[in-house]
């Protein structure tokens, strides 16, 4: 799951993710059903790192989670880094 932090006036849907921290639940509603989960991990990684890491943070074995991602990072002209938070169902 990927979404934008706005870095002025906020607004975006995941200005918020990066005080997250581990144990935290968090709740994905969708029309007919909620899905639960309890954050494992929070990270700000760099571009860079997110690309070394891009196999791991994104691969689609071993058990379900979910990986949220959103921008962190801004020196006022660009985005420098991201915040990666891997969470658990419950």
């Amino acid at each position: 799951m990927v979404g934008h932090a706005v870095r002025n006036d906020g607004g975006g849907v995941f200005d918020d993710i990066g005080d997250l921290g581990r144990g935290d639940a968090i709740k994905v509603q969708g029309s007919d059903s909620t899905l639960n989960y309890r954050v494992k991990s929070v990270d700000v990684l760099s571009k860079d790192e997110l690309a070394r890491n891009a196999e791991e943070i994104f691969a689609q074995t071993g058990a379900g989670r979910l990986v949220v991602i959103s921008c962190e990072g801004w020196d006022g002209t660009a985005w420098r880094s991201n915040v990666v938070t891997i969470a658990a169902p419950v």
